[in-house]
């Protein structure tokens, strides 16, 4: 019984300390205008002011606003003096409630740090009037009330764009282009690959002659056609053939006729062509090229 006693002390205590607490607080809030329309925006003030020291929360977006629909919330910083400190917020809402005089009444919550509670402090109930735009609705209209209006004027209406129509068709080319690389797709490669090698080849000989007829001027100009069959050769077979020295070339293809041609240019390159003649190695550097090519082709074909 005395326990019982105890706790009801306690509890009265508490909510005594909390009415003295809420009478502390003093709130003013209104609107800033006497009446708004259904759906226009309207400014809501609200002022708290209590003991410095003490930390007061006002409401969020989260709120009830009692039949107003939250637009947006502006918050002033605190300012204290030696004993009191005022907070204010300022809201932006909108109503489509329909009653002619419409209420709001915003509360604010004194947090207790050391209890880890709050106090709840209603603030005074303001009111603002709803403007009515449509004042008389009648119950219906007879045909001499409500004349119909001829317009033959044209006027544009633009179309809509079909997205299922446009998504099936995108669909459908998309697949259209797998189902033709799963069927093409090797031919295509083939035939990229022989175009590719034709075009390398076609420019190989034009400048391997070009460079041939210039090197029967000048002996010492003998290093230009070798540098251009090495690169083709290169393309031709997929091998560094570029770093190649004839000795590895001759391991590489097994060629006795190729491999004392490139010994042949190579000296000629080396002595600067003084007394040098070179006895058909540039044609047989070509042939040998020309061959390699066709059996990549041939290759290529039969894959």
């Amino acid at each position: 019984m005395e326990q019982k006693k105890l706790m009801l002390s306690i509890f009265g205590f508490l909510c005594l300390s909390g009415i003295a607490l809420s009478q502390e607080v003093t709130l003013n809030a209104g609107f800033d205008r006497d009446s708004v329309a259904i759906g226009e925006p309207v400014n809501f003030y609200h002022t708290a002011k209590y003991p410095r020291g003490l930390e007061v929360v006002f409401p969020d977006s989260t709120y009830d606003f009692q039949g107003f629909e939250w637009e947006k919330q502006y918050a002033f910083s605190t300012k204290s003096d030696a004993g009191q400190s005022y907070d204010s917020a300022l809201y932006t809402l909108t109503t489509f409630e329909i009653d002619s005089i419409q209420f709001l009444s915003l509360p604010v919550w004194v947090v207790d740090q050391n209890k880890g509670d709050s106090i709840q402090v209603d603030g005074p109930e303001a009111s603002i009037q709803l403007n009515f735009r449509v004042l008389d609705v009648p119950d219906s209209l007879t045909a001499d009330q409500a004349p119909l209006i001829t317009n033959t004027i044209y006027l544009h209406v633009p179309l809509l764009f079909n997205y299922p129509y446009w998504s099936a068709s995108i669909i459908l080319l998309i697949t259209l282009l797998i189902l033709a690389y799963v069927l093409f797709g090797k031919r295509v490669k083939r035939y990229l690959k022989i175009r590719k090698l034709n075009k390398a080849f076609l420019k190989f000989r034009q400048e391997y002659h070009e460079a041939c007829d210039t090197m029967k001027t000048d002996i010492k100009l003998v290093e230009r056609p070798l540098i251009l069959w090495k690169q083709f050769l290169e393309k031709v077979e997929d091998i560094p053939v570029t770093t190649f020295t004839a000795k590895e070339i001759h391991v590489t293809y097994g060629d006795p006729s190729l491999y004392e041609s490139l010994k042949t240019i190579e000296k000629a390159i080396y002595s600067q062509g003084e007394g040098m003649t070179l006895d058909g190695a540039p044609k047989l550097l070509e042939d040998f090229a020309t061959n390699r090519f066709d059996q990549k082709i041939n290759s290529i074909k039969n894959e």
